[in-house]
This record gives C-alpha cells, structure tokens and sequence, in this order.
C-alpha cells in the first residue's frame, strides 16, 4: 500500500494481468477495451475506489502507456483528473489534451477514446447519472427535455474549477475519516448532493443558460397539485381525467399547463416518474425480485414498450440495472 497516493485505504484491486484489469476496470466504470502502446511489455494497474451513496471517488493507474475505447458510459457522468502525467481524450471527435490542471467531463451518452502516457494516472469522480439528472430537474422545476451534455474540456484553474476542487478534497477528506454507522448513510448521501450541485454550477453544459435565467413564472396551483398526487400516488393507474379532477381544471386546461411550465404533457410526466421508481428500484434493492414484478407494480403491463421507454430514459435495459445492483 502507497499511503502517498490518492484513496490508499479504498484498495478496491491491483493486477499485471490484461484480462483481469479488463473485468475490473469495466465493472467499475463501462465496458471498454484498452491495448499496450510505445512497445510497453508489462502493465502495473492500481485502483483505489472510495464510494458514496450510488457514485464513488477513484484514483486509476495502468503503470504504462495505454489506449483506451469506452462505450457509452449510460449510468454516470466522469469527471476525470489528471493526478500525474498527461492524456489525450477524444469525446464525439473533440480532442483534449487534459493534464494537472485541466480536467475532462464525460457525459453517459458519450463514448470516449484516450491515450495515456506512461506516468499517468486520474483521480476520477463518478457520479450517479439519475441522481445528477434529478437534481437538475428539482432545481428547474420540471423533467428534462433533452440528456444533460458537459464540454469536455474542464479547466481547474478558473472560479469554478477551484471550488470543483475544493469540494472534491472536502468529500476525500470525509471519506477517509472513520464514520459511525449512525451519520455514515447520511453523511455519503451529502457529499453526493454537493458534488451534484458543483459538477452543475460547471458553466460549460446545455442547461446553464436555464439555470442562469431561473423561472420567470410561478409554477401554477393546478401543476403542483398533479404532480404531488402523482408522487403520492406512483404505484396506481393514473389518468388525465383523474389528475383533472384533483386539480379542479379541465384536461384541456391542464395539459395547456403543464406543457407550458414542464415542458411535458401530464402523462408523459406520469410515464417518466414512474419508470424513474422501477430504476429506483431496480439498482438499489437487495432482494431477489424480477423486473416484471416491479414494472407491473407501478403500472406497466405492456412490457415491450416499459422496456422501450426504459432504454430510452436510462439508456440500458432494465435487466442490466438489475444486474449491476448483484454485483
């Protein structure tokens, strides 16, 4: 063990071996391939990984020069920082000469292609897609409209990069002190509260400029009734006609609102709140269930477009959410 590097204590696994670095290195970020560049002979991969909540902190060495092509990361955003050496990543065709002092952001729809240098090694922070997307949703007042897309390119040395920083040394810091059960659960789900909110004061993605405006109008009574009835209510058939009801409007009225101030008719809100509960679900729990089960417990009995409309939010199948929470 190297105390003098990132997350020492969080050894998650170290190996010479190109097959079992592939296995490894995949489950904890995506499935990727990488080969040996400049003629390098021997591989000396070391990974600390400190998690939080659903997202984690982890600090990556190959101990040679490496090419790496990753599919779509789907389930998290990366934010990569370089701790020694040099890479050049390629996102969409973009290329990054990131390095100390300027970082990368991969966002989950992405692939990614880099090329590291001998020396080099990340201390990356991964953070859980749902819980980013959520957040910015809550901070917006309604769904998102399209998938929230970062520049690649993140420079540490501006305002924002050093308060990035800052936050990240304070979540390590806490992380690595020796926390009581009792304030362990809800210290970790506030370190990945804060980190989602920072990574989103970023000023480089497709909603700051809405972040920046802030609402100009008030969300009206109608929309806040529907969707606390459809949050108090997720696991039943919900219709617009019922939503009328609650609110006291006409459907016509209602779906004029919500398209105006959430960007989304009632239902599709309805769909997607309740697809977010199956994901929930889905990647947390730590019993033996099936996704049928759940996905008719909130109200999907056509199962081909629960999986259609999953895929498309979530960007895999529900199976493999299911699957990813065994591991």
């Amino acid at each position: 063990m190297n105390s003098n590097l990132p997350l020492h204590q969080f050894s998650r696994f170290s190996s010479k071996n190109v097959d079992e670095t592939l296995k490894n290195v995949s489950n904890i970020f995506c499935p990727h391939q990488f080969e040996l560049l400049e003629n390098a002979s021997s591989l000396s991969v070391l990974v600390n990984e400190a998690k939080f909540a659903q997202s984690a902190l982890v600090y990556i060495s190959y101990g040679a020069a490496v090419s790496i092509q990753t599919e779509q990361l789907g389930s998290c955003f990366l934010i990569q920082v370089p701790w020694n050496g040099q890479a050049e990543v390629a996102i969409e065709n973009v290329k990054t000469q990131i390095k100390p002092g300027i970082a990368s952001v991969v966002s989950p729809d992405q692939a990614m292609n880099m090329r590291w240098s001998n020396d080099c090694s990340f201390f990356t922070v991964r953070l859980d897609r749902q819980k980013v997307e959520s957040t910015l949703s809550k901070l917006l007042g309604h769904e998102l409209q399209e998938p929230l897309i970062f520049d690649s390119k993140f420079d540490l040395t501006t305002a924002e990069g050093k308060s990035w920083v800052n936050a990240v040394n304070f979540a390590k810091r806490q992380l690595e002190l020796p926390l009581a059960p009792i304030v362990a659960a809800p210290l970790l789900q506030q370190i990945e509260d804060t980190l989602c909110l920072m990574l989103l004061q970023l000023p480089h993605h497709n909603y700051r400029h809405k972040l920046n405006a802030g609402r100009d109008n008030v969300t009206p009574r109608s929309v806040k009734r529907a969707r606390d009835y459809i949050h108090d209510n997720i696991h039943l058939d919900i219709s617009l006609e019922q939503l009328a009801t609650v609110t006291g409007v006409v459907p016509s009225t209602l779906n004029k609102h919500f398209s105006h101030f959430i960007g989304q008719s009632p239902m599709k809100y309805v769909r997607g709140q309740k697809l977010a509960a199956v994901h929930e679900v889905l990647r947390c729990t730590e019993e033996d269930i099936n996704v049928t089960d759940v996905a008719i417990k909130y109200g999907f009995n056509h199962l081909g477009r629960f999986a259609h409309y999953y895929k498309l939010k979530f960007g895999e199948r529900p199976s493999d959410t299911l699957n990813k929470s065994k591991l």
